[in-house]
């Protein structure tokens, strides 16, 4: 039997969703409105059928966002939502009743700044990229994949 749900309270397209089955939620953050990205996240509570808005991410991740928790053997209260389009990942304590966004890893702010880890992007720092792939017929005119590098 199909019920219908709750709209979520943003339109997006392209972006990052996960389910956590042991919190019945699902949670949505990044990706486009009208061609611009976003920095809003919610999460649905399947529960009551409604939806929640998150803080907002300190960087707008756009296309194709990562929104995900960990093993849910550990820190499985903290959410992580991270974009090549903005080169940056974020975490948020999802047990703090003052939430706020920390970003993990983010470009230079400033070009002459000293952080050897920021000096690399996303891609390189996990080794992987993202690969076009239009030799797949009938599914989709230019499909998107990450692959992992060596």
């Amino acid at each position: 039997t199909w019920i219908e749900l709750k709209s979520a309270r943003y339109a997006r397209y392209n972006g990052g969703v996960y389910f956590d089955k042991l919190d019945s939620a699902v949670y949505v953050g990044g990706g486009c409105e009208g061609g611009y990205p976003l920095n809003k996240v919610e999460v649905y509570n399947m529960h009551r059928n409604e939806w929640y808005r998150l803080p907002s991410t300190t960087y707008k991740h756009g296309s194709h966002a990562m929104v995900w928790k960990p093993d849910h053997n550990q820190h499985q209260d903290i959410l992580h939502v991270a974009s090549f389009s903005s080169n940056a990942m974020e975490t948020l304590d999802l047990r703090q009743s003052e939430r706020a966004w920390n970003v993990v890893y983010a470009p230079p702010k400033k070009k002459n700044e000293k952080c050897d880890i920021r000096l690399v992007s996303l891609s390189q720092l996990f080794g992987t990229e993202y690969v076009s792939d239009t030799t797949i017929k009938n599914r989709c005119d230019k499909c998107r994949f990450l692959r992992f590098t060596d």
